[in-house]
């Protein structure tokens, strides 16, 4: 849900240039949560020794993506990296995985805690947190979910332009089949880029050790 999703990132850099009036700058674009750990390392000049699939923030705090904007143009990181067109989360565990549910383990707590009814539902109701991902763009929003027990999941996709609040649930609606169609693409083509990475350097097949420099 967009309660728990799409939160405000507010940093404070009074180190970088602010506008001619002193304020900060606003940008309706849209982040990652890991996008923070780059954007850190850029400013303390730091170069990351890991791979990664963040973006470093930079372009917004120091201006140069309004001013791309001004002339029509992208203001690319320097890794090369333009906007995010879309941004993704994912959660949950399969029905075949009771032993990640909450109180599984240790037992449901006392009905006056206020878990104890989030608890007994994952428990009684295994289906509610399957595994699930979502992928949106500023104007469509794409929730997949599926199971062992059920391929399609409540799935959901909606028009965040004209139904902000996510009332209507159109992934079914064939109006709406390109828009799903895509949003799927774009979860696969996720996955296929972030699901594996080789070795920052070069690492011995025998002894498992790796060079302390990048290639």
């Amino acid at each position: 849900e967009d309660a728990l999703t799409h939160v405000p990132l507010v940093i404070r850099a009074p180190f970088l240039d602010a506008d001619a009036a002193g304020n900060g700058r606003i940008e309706e674009n849209l982040v990652q949560l890991y996008d923070i750990v780059p954007t850190a390392l850029d400013i303390a000049g730091v170069d990351p020794l890991h791979v990664h699939f963040a973006q470093t923030l930079i372009p917004y705090l120091n201006g140069a993506h309004e001013a791309a904007k001004a002339r029509g143009e992208v203001a690319l990181t320097a890794d090369g990296d333009a906007p995010r067109d879309f941004v993704f989360a994912e959660g949950g565990y399969a029905t075949n995985e009771p032993r990640d549910s909450e109180g599984y383990v240790d037992g449901l707590p006392d009905k006056s805690n206020d878990y104890y009814y989030k608890s007994a539902l994952q428990q009684e109701h295994p289906l509610t947190v399957c595994r699930a991902v979502s992928a949106r763009n500023l104007t469509h929003k794409l929730v997949v979910r599926s199971d062992p027990q059920d391929r399609d999941h409540d799935s959901e996709l909606y028009d965040l332009v004209n139904d902000p609040w996510e009332t209507v649930n159109l992934y079914d609606n064939p109006s709406y089949a390109g828009v799903k169609s895509d949003l799927k693409q774009e979860i696969l083509e996720w996955y296929i880029k972030t699901s594996d990475i080789t070795p920052y350097s070069i690492c011995s097949r025998t002894s498992g050790e790796c060079d302390p420099e990048p290639w």
